[in-house]
């Protein structure tokens, strides 16, 4: 693994991602997973374990990336949304709940799939880290009293009465 020269252009913090393919597009006609080869022990429920990572990816027309678990002597199963289209040029962190398999020795994978009229820039998957503990959103939905602990990572957000939109909060 090393850094992008296409797609994204660098990675999302480090010097190593991996990709479907780091310097052009994917093949066409790809079934491919890329494999946590060992297996772990799902922390308990209790815990509130989640699997997150950052990613950033373009597919052609049907193609998909979907993240899958396996347990022991089980087959590859999905457990986030099927990703298609683009995440807009952005990376993008999403957590995915594990605590449905707390306590069980499980593998995860990222399986990609494209068709035999698909190819384009890809998938590209970086800081895949298992998390416990609470989930924290102070004043979540407060917004009057500012950002709070809530940060902007990429793109524009903006907090304050709306000029356009909804017209108003």
């Amino acid at each position: 693994m090393t850094g992008p020269t296409r797609g994204p252009g660098s990675v999302y913090s480090g010097e190593n991602c991996a990709a479907t393919v780091l310097g052009g597009n994917y093949p066409q006609s790809t079934q491919s997973r890329l494999i946590r080869i060992d297996p772990f022990t799902v922390p308990g429920a209790g815990q509130n374990p989640r699997l997150r990572f950052q990613h950033w990816y373009k597919f052609g027309i049907n193609a998909s990336g979907q993240v899958q678990i396996k347990t022991d002597g089980g087959s590859w199963e999905p457990i986030s949304p099927s990703y298609s289209g683009s995440s807009g040029g952005i990376w993008t962190r999403p957590y995915i709940d594990l605590s449905p398999y707390a306590g069980q020795s499980v593998q995860i994978a990222f399986y990609f799939s494209s068709d035999i009229y698909s190819t384009d820039v890809g998938w590209y998957i970086d800081d895949v880290v298992l998390i416990t503990g609470g989930v924290v959103f102070n004043n979540p939905e407060d917004w009057e009293s500012g950002l709070g602990d809530w940060g902007a990572e990429t793109g524009t957000w903006e907090v304050g009465v709306p000029t356009s939109g909804p017209g108003s909060a």
